[in-house]
Parts: C-alpha cells; structure tokens; sequence
C-alpha cells in the first residue's frame, strides 16, 4: 500500500486490508480450479489479475507478493506493473 499516514499513523489498517484481499481475491479463488479463473493460471498472471482486482477496489498498491510455494513467489512493483 502507499499513500499518506492516517492519524493513527498507519496507511490503511491491516484488519480493513485483510477484509478488502478477502473480498476480491481470496473468496473468489480459494478452493477453485484457477483454470476457470483464468486462462492459463501462472503465478505472474494471478498476480496481475490479483493487481487489478485490488486496485478495482480502491487499494492503491505499491507492491503485490504471490506465493507460489513456500520459497517460490512473484513481487510486482509500481504503479503500473504491466
């Protein structure tokens, strides 16, 4: 996330955080087949979509990690990734 400090000196709240990625990404894709999501389901191409999704959503990102596995992972960066 990026943007000024809120009087509690955070930029957004990470329980307001969790319930937006929730909202957008986690319930639309947590126990479905990533195939009828997307068209070829890479972790670049989630990330991406991740990206869109949230930004849809008013988060304005900075940064977006996706892990793949434990030690494989996809960090976009900037305001535009793409």
């Amino acid at each position: 996330m990026s943007g000024p400090l809120d009087g509690n000196g955070v930029v957004v709240d990470f329980d307001h955080l969790s319930d937006i990625v929730h909202r957008e990404v986690i319930d639309k894709w947590d126990h479905r087949d990533l195939n009828e999501v997307i068209d070829n389901p890479t972790a670049e191409l989630l990330a991406h979509r991740a990206w869109d999704l949230l930004s849809g959503a008013g988060m304005t990102l900075s940064a977006l990690r996706l892990w793949e596995t434990n030690d494989s992972s996809v960090e976009l960066t900037g305001a535009d990734p793409r």
